[in-house]
């Protein structure tokens, strides 16, 4: 909705993803500079979006999981859940399949020149073939830290105080019930006019 100091224009504006580096050759600090300082085209600053000091917090986006023990070689589990109880940390787990018949045509759109300048990544993946395409993102394939180990670290957490664990298909099936649960997990009371837009 337009609520709130800036209108709503488009998610990756509003709520950014720090890991998702815009180059290859470009560090985690440099995407974080970038994210301060990126002028958009109607001339405001990014940061104004998703830092702006009207704004009660801020949500970033993340396939990021929690730091645990046993996990120390997934690059991907950092977050410090239990040793920041204040922050909220929102998860979304979704049914393997999904992911791959979802994935599959997005990943095989790239332009072969995205493809090369990244090392070949995301890889393209049979999209005829969905038992050869799942086999991918099982524990040690190339997109296996993705949903396996997203998912897996997320459900050691499921009943942490300050993560809310969703799944995608309730979200689809009745997402008023899930954005229910959301405010009240992140303590945004929704007016009835609110929650009807």
């Amino acid at each position: 909705g337009q609520a709130g100091p800036k209108p709503f224009v488009d998610v990756s504006v509003t709520t950014p993803w720090p890991e998702l580096l815009q180059h290859p050759d470009h560090s985690p600090m440099e995407q974080v500079e970038m994210m301060h300082n990126f002028t958009l085209p109607d001339g405001s600053n990014l940061a104004e979006y998703w830092d702006n000091k009207e704004y009660p917090f801020r949500i970033f986006k993340s396939h990021y999981m929690p730091r645990q023990h046993g996990k120390e070689g997934v690059r991907e589990a950092v977050l410090p859940v239990r040793e920041r109880p204040n922050v909220k940390y929102v998860a979304m787990a979704r049914n393997g399949l999904e992911v791959v018949r979802s994935w599959n045509p997005f990943s095989n759109e790239h332009r072969a020149e995205l493809l090369a300048l990244w090392g070949g990544f995301p890889p393209r993946l049979p999209e005829d073939d969905i038992t050869e395409s799942f086999q991918t993102w099982l524990p040690g394939n190339a997109m296996g830290a993705l949903w396996w180990e997203y998912v897996a670290c997320w459900w050691a957490f499921r009943n942490d105080p300050n993560v809310l664990l969703l799944h995608y298909n309730d979200m689809i099936v009745d997402p008023r019930v899930g954005i229910k649960k959301l405010a009240a997990f992140v303590g945004v009371p929704l007016t009835p006019s609110e929650f009807e837009d």
